[in-house]
C-alpha cells in the first residue's frame, strides 16, 4: 500500500491553498464592500451587522464542536459517525433559527419602549432583518458533514474551491440586489442566496457517504462528552465576540455603528489568514503529532508561534498606523470616521496571540481548559468594558474590548506547561505587558 503524503507536505499544501483562499476571498469582499459603500448608506452596514451578530451569538450558544470531533475521533470518517453528527447539526440549526425568531419578536415588542430614540435598537427595520437571518442558521445546520470530512483529510483544494464559489454567488446576488433596491435588504437577500448555495455545494462537491438521519446514542454521547466544554466556551464567547457590538448599538446611531462595522470588517481581513491557518494547520498538525510523536509537539508549537508573532505584529502595524490613509484612499468622505475606529480595534490583533495555544490544548483533548479560559475572559470582560467606558467613553470601551483577551494568558501558559513543560518561553510571559505598554503609549490612556 502506498503511503499518503506526509504531514509536512499536507501542511505545506494547506498553507498554499489557504493563502490563495484568503487572498481571493479578501479581494472579493473588499471589492464588494467598496461597491456597496457607493450604493448603500453607512447605517445599512450597522443594521445588518447587528442582525448577523444575533444569529452568530445564538450559534455560539449551542456550539459543541462537531467539526472538531469529526477531525479528532478515530472513527470520525465513518458513515455512521458522519450521519449521526449531521443529525445533531440539523437539530442544532433548527433550534438556533427558532431562537433568532424569538429574539426578533422580543425586539419588535420591546424595542420601541426601551431603546434610545436614535440608537440602532430603535430602528424599525432591525426586527425584520433579524428574523430573516434565521434562514442562515437553518441552512448552516443542513450543510453536509462531508465538508468536515474533507477538512479532516486536509483536502483544501476542494474546500477552497467550494467556499470561494459560494462566496462569489453571495456577492453577486448582494450587488445585484443593491443596484436594483438600494436598501439594507439587498445585503440580507445576498446572505440568504449565499446560504442556499453553500448547502447545495456541500452536497454536490464533497465526496463521502450520503447524509441520513442516524440517531446513534453512543456517537451522540461521545459528541456531547467532548463538546460540553466547548459548548461552555462557545456560550461564553457570545460575550467575548459580540459584547461590544450589543453595547455600542445602544450608544451609537445607526450611521456611527455602521462605520464601526466597516472598521471591524478590515480587522477581519487582517485576522482571516491567521485564524484560518491556526485551525487548518495548527489544530490538525497538533492532533496528528500528539498521537504519533508527542515529543515533537513543543518544537512544532514554537515554530508556528514564531511565525504567528511575526504575522500579528505586521498586521497590527498596517491597520493601526495605516488606518487613515487606507480609509481615505478607498472610501468616500462619508466613511472617513471609520479610520479612528480601525486604529483602536487593531489592538485586537495582538491580543489574539494565544489562540494557537488553545488549539494545542484542544488537540491534547483538554477541552476543559478552553472552558475555564473562557470563564476567565468573561469575568475580565465584565470588568473591562465598564471600566473602559468610565475612563475613556466609547474610545475607552473599544480599546478595553480589544485588549481584555490578554488576561487569559497566565492560565493558558500554566495549563500548557503542565502538558508540555518545554513549550513556554519568555516571550509568552512578556507579551501581555508589552502590548499594554504599547497601547498606553499610542492611545494615551
Amino acid at each position: 500500500m502506498t503511503a499518503g503524503p506526509s504531514l509536512t507536505a499536507r501542511s505545506r499544501s494547506t498553507a498554499y491553498w489557504t493563502v490563495f483562499q484568503i487572498g481571493a476571498s479578501s479581494a472579493m469582499r473588499l471589492g464588494s464592500n467598496l461597491l456597496l459603500t457607493r450604493l448603500l448608506a453607512p447605517e445599512a452596514f450597522g443594521l445588518i451587522g447587528l442582525a448577523m451578530t444575533v444569529v452568530v451569538a445564538l450559534s455560539l450558544l449551542s456550539d459543541i464542536g462537531i467539526n472538531r470531533s469529526i477531525i479528532r475521533e478515530p472513527d470520525g470518517d465513518t458513515p455512521a459517525f458522519l450521519q449521526a453528527a449531521w443529525r445533531v447539526k440539523v437539530l442544532r440549526g433548527l433550534i438556533i433559527a427558532m431562537g433568532v425568531c424569538v429574539a426578533a419578536i422580543l425586539l419588535w415588542l420591546l424595542g420601541p419602549h426601551f431603546a434610545a430614540p436614535e440608537s440602532v435598537y430603535a430602528d424599525p427595520l432591525l426586527p425584520g432583518l433579524i428574523a430573516t437571518t434565521a434562514f442562515v442558521a437553518l441552512s448552516s445546520g443542513l450543510l453536509s458533514c462531508n465538508s468536515d470530512l474533507a477538512n479532516r483529510r486536509m483536502d483544501y483544494r476542494r474546500i477552497v474551491t467550494v467556499k470561494l464559489s459560494g462566496q462569489l454567488i453571495s456577492i453577486l446576488a448582494t450587488l445585484g440586489a443593491a443596484y436594483l433596491n438600494g436598501s439594507v435588504w439587498a445585503i440580507a437577500i445576498g446572505i440568504i442566496i449565499g446560504a442556499i448555495a453553500d448547502v447545495l455545494l456541500s452536497f454536490l462537491c464533497y465526496p463521502g457517504p450520503p447524509m441520513r438521519w442516524n440517531a446513534d446514542p453512543q456517537i451522540a454521547a461521545r459528541l456531547w462528552k467532548f463538546g460540553r466544554w466547548i459548548m461552555l466556551s462557545s456560550a461564553l464567547s457570545i460575550f467575548h465576540t459580540n459584547a461590544e457590538k450589543f453595547i455600542l448599538a445602544a450608544l451609537l446611531t445607526p450611521t456611527e455603528f455602521g462605520l464601526y462595522i466597516i472598521a471591524v470588517t478590515w480587522l477581519g481581513f487582517g485576522m482571516m489568514l491567521f485564524s484560518t491557518l491556526q485551525g487548518r494547520i495548527g489544530y490538525n498538525a497538533f492532533s496528528e503529532i500528539s498521537l504519533s510523536r508527542r515529543h515533537d509537539l513543543p518544537r512544532v508549537y514554537r515554530k508556528l508561534q514564531w511565525l504567528a508573532d511575526l504575522y500579528l505584529i505586521s498586521v497590527f502595524a498596517t491597520l493601526h498606523f495605516g488606518a487613515s490613509p487606507l480609509i481615505d484612499l478607498l472610501y468616500t468622505d462619508t466613511y472617513s470616521e471609520a479610520a479612528s475606529f480601525l486604529s483602536l480595534t487593531a489592538f485586537g490583533v495582538l491580543s489574539a496571540r494565544y489562540n494557537l495555544a488553545t488549539e494545542l490544548l484542544m488537540s491534547l483533548g483538554d477541552s476543559r481548559a478552553l472552558g475555564i479560559a473562557s470563564s476567565i475572559r468573561s469575568v475580565a470582560l465584565v470588568i473591562a468594558l465598564p471600566l473602559g467606558y468610565w475612563t475613556g467613553g466609547v474610545v475607552g470601551l473599544i480599546l478595553a474590548y480589544a485588549l481584555y483577551p490578554l488576561v487569559q494568558a497566565p492560565f493558558l501558559l500554566f495549563r500548557l506547561h503542565g502538558h508540555l513543560p518545554r513549550s513556554v518561553n519568555l516571550m509568552d510571559l512578556a507579551w501581555p505587558g508589552l502590548v499594554l505598554v504599547l497601547a498606553v503609549e499610542l492611545v494615551g490612556f
